[in-house]
Parts: structure tokens; sequence; C-alpha cells
């Protein structure tokens, strides 16, 4: 740290800017918050069996039942892109920045449950986005 102090203020404001770039591109809201989702494998171990959609009570609701095929992650909530036109318009692994996140659950390793979505209107098309860790 000596010579870096000795060599000028060019190479210190340097040093020092890219070390806040990297901190910063490696401490992104975003990166943070995929951290929480489950892997690719993890993903494909949970079976959605059941979609229920209705309205009642004045609320549209989207239950979803599922079984969590995963030995070491529980499901803490599930997160759905939300389209606004006929599904045989959109393709599989299309996303979407309207996303809608379910209630809190606890569904652990090789249980099932139900989770939940108050969705404001009935939804057109959907896709699943991923499954957020229980932390």
């Amino acid at each position: 740290m000596k010579n870096l102090i000795k060599k000028g203020p060019v190479i210190r404001a340097f040093f020092f800017s890219s070390l806040f770039i990297f901190y910063s591109c490696s401490h992104s809201k975003n990166t943070e918050q995929n951290l929480n989702f489950f892997s690719d494998q993890q993903k494909s171990n949970v079976e959605i069996f059941t979609v229920r959609d209705f309205y009642t009570q004045g609320k549209y609701q989207l239950y979803f039942d599922v079984f969590n095929k995963n030995e070491d992650v529980t499901i803490g909530r599930m997160a759905i892109y939300i389209f606004n036109k006929d599904c045989d318009d959109v393709p599989d692994d299309a996303k979407s920045n309207n996303i809608l996140y379910s209630n809190h659950v606890f569904i652990g390793p090789y249980k099932n449950g139900v989770i939940t979505f108050f969705p404001r209107k009935r939804l057109k098309c959907y896709t699943v986005k991923g499954f957020e860790k229980y932390l």
C-alpha cells in the first residue's frame, strides 16, 4: 500500500475506481436476487401436478399443487412471468418484465404443498420463472 501512495494521484484514482467498480458489479441487486432461486437442476426436481384458476370471494385465485423432489432445499415461494397475449404466441423460455410472486410457503424436501397467487385479474398466459429458496 505504501508503494501505491508513492506512485501518484492518477494511479491511486485508477486503483480505487476499479476497486469500486469491481465491488459494485459483484454485489448488484440482480445477482443477489438470483442467488435465492433454485438452480436449473433443482427447478426440474419440482413437479407441478395441478393448476387451479378461479374467481371466488371477490378475488382471482391461482393455485399450484407442487411436489418438491429435492433433497436439500425448501421452497420459499414461486415466481411467474405474466404475458398479456395469447399463449400460442409465447415461447416456453420467454421472459417478461411483469413478474408475480406467490405468498410465502414452506414446502420441504420430498413434501407436497400448495403455492398461492392472488392476481388482480384473470391471467391469460404465464410461465414459471422459478422457485425461491426458503432461508
